[in-house]
């Protein structure tokens, strides 16, 4: 009688829940494990009678729940959807040059910008609209149309002197409130434009990371001051750059209430060398493990499940033993 050292693939069909429809076969996959079991229970009567007490005297077998465990070595895209209980969908970035991104710098924090791949970015400080009047050095505001005032920004509108800038908060922190002027003048209540200055790469903020789009401000620096000047609430800064065309692929995970798949095992006893299968005609399965996607081992997908018979089917599972004539 032969033993049996086992190898093969696996091929899986996910049913679609939102359709109740199979996807498709992907495959073959590597697998560590493949272990359909077809459980049951023994349920037995002990005797309580005064001679025989505790001897059975009645045992029944009720079949299970057929369970099944599966190990995935294969870490790619569609192994990782399964055990993510995820959507998957095509990642794509056009390339182009992309203005007016809306940013906030924080004093020892860095700047992310929306896309990937960026390169030649830049920074300047975002604007606002607001109702205020001026009495030698000291801007107050009644009211707020747009945006926010911070340190630095240039402020024009009815009689401001040219080349006024904000240079420190007083009782406003971006909204209604006083504010420090950098030229002494007398300004009945009016439209106040602010502009926010123009910041420098390589001296204000370097790219830190243009795969991914990280911006970082130098410090010290003009920006580094402002952002520290603007306090909790951030700097608000306006972004550009180019972006280089991009595509993958984006799993969204937890999205599926449940992953049900109709999987075969194309198999082989390696001491004999006859093709062995296993077909699952439908599983319920549920992640076993997490992902670390920084173990020091390689990552395998484990997935545990109860078997379900399907209609048309009398069985949840099958087993065959193939030879060639």
């Amino acid at each position: 009688m032969p033993g049996f050292i086992g190898s093969g693939n696996v091929h899986i069909n996910q049913r679609d829940p939102s359709t109740g429809l199979y996807r498709g076969w992907v495959g073959p996959l590597y697998a560590s494990a493949f272990e359909p079991r077809a459980n049951a229970e023994r349920l037995t009567l002990p005797s309580k009678g005064r001679s025989d007490f505790r001897q059975i005297i009645g045992a029944v077998t009720i079949g299970g729940e057929p369970t099944f465990r599966m190990t995935l070595s294969d870490a790619n895209k569609d192994a990782i959807r399964m055990l993510f209980l995820g959507t998957e969908s095509a990642f794509a970035q056009a390339s182009g040059s992309v203005t007016g991104e809306q940013v906030r710098g924080f004093t020892g924090q860095n700047i992310r910008v929306a896309n990937r791949n960026i390169s030649t970015p830049t920074l300047s400080g975002a604007g606002a609209v607001v109702t205020g009047s001026i009495a030698t050095t000291t801007l107050t505001v009644t009211a707020v149309t747009s945006g926010q005032l911070y340190v630095g920004q240039t402020i024009t509108g009815g009689t401001i002197t040219a080349g006024t800038t904000i240079t420190a908060l007083g009782t406003g922190t971006g909204g209604t409130g006083t504010y420090t002027v950098s030229a002494s003048q007398t300004v009945a209540s009016t439209t106040v434009t602010a502009t926010g200055p123009t910041y420098v790469l390589g001296t204000d903020f370097t790219l830190l990371n243009a795969r991914v789009g990280f911006l970082s401000i130098v410090t010290p620096s003009t920006l580094a001051t402002h952002v520290a000047n603007a306090g909790a609430a951030g700097l608000p800064l306006v972004a550009g750059y180019t972006r280089a065309a991009t595509s993958g692929w984006n799993i969204a995970a937890a999205t599926q209430p449940s992953l049900r798949a109709w999987i075969y095992f194309d198999g082989r006893n390696q001491e004999s060398g006859a093709d062995i299968e296993c077909e699952i005609y439908e599983v319920v399965l549920t992640p076993d493990a997490g992902f670390d996607f920084l173990a020091d081992d390689w990552n395998e997908v484990p997935l545990t499940g109860a078997m379900v018979t399907p209609v048309g089917r009398t069985m949840p599972f099958e087993v065959r033993g193939l030879t060639t004539s």
